[in-house]
């Protein structure tokens, strides 16, 4: 819980970053949020990724998640169907968390329920069980977003281009 209470005590931290697996409880006022379990009614913790943070804007487009206008490309995610959600900006304080499992019906997260308030986050998960058990390391740079398409290249650029690449290849053959 480290993170949290550095951040509710105002000192610096990189939490919560783009990609971290985020152990929280769901917002109180979802009827998604509680479970009741020999009587007792309660709000369980998840885990999820966090894949938007204060000030994003978030949506999905023919089935591919778009953060900030850009797609995000997630190799860690299974073959699940994401329907379409227009977009929407993240408030301060918040974060907006999905599933790795994004089949049909088997991940309620942020589409459901709305962005997770960070007052509810215990912090981020140190270890994963599935799909890869193991330590879950957490790098100083966010899952990359999907390659944008290469600007179109005139045909006079694209000769100058071929020529410097022969003869770098003619130098380098001696």
């Amino acid at each position: 819980k480290y993170p949290r209470w550095l951040r509710a005590w105002g000192l610096p931290t990189a939490y919560p970053r783009r990609g971290d697996l985020l152990i929280f409880k769901a917002p109180a006022d979802s009827p998604y949020s509680y479970e009741t379990l020999w009587g007792v009614r309660h709000r369980p913790y998840n885990v999820k990724r966090v894949l938007a943070l204060p000030g994003d804007t978030v949506a999905i487009e023919d089935g591919q998640l778009i953060v900030n206008g850009r797609p995000l490309a997630e190799s860690y995610v299974n073959d699940g169907v994401l329907n379409d959600q227009p977009p929407l900006r993240v408030p301060p304080g918040k974060v907006w968390v999905m599933g790795d499992n994004r089949l049909v019906g088997e991940s309620l997260d942020s589409r459901v329920y709305g962005s997770v308030d960070l007052r509810d986050a215990a912090g981020p998960a140190n270890l994963r069980l599935w799909p890869d058990p193991g330590w879950v390391s957490r790098s100083a740079t966010p899952p990359a977003t999907a390659p944008r398409p290469a600007p179109a290249q005139s045909a006079s650029s694209r000769a100058a281009a071929e020529d410097r690449s022969s003869l770098h290849h003619r130098r380098s053959r001696g």
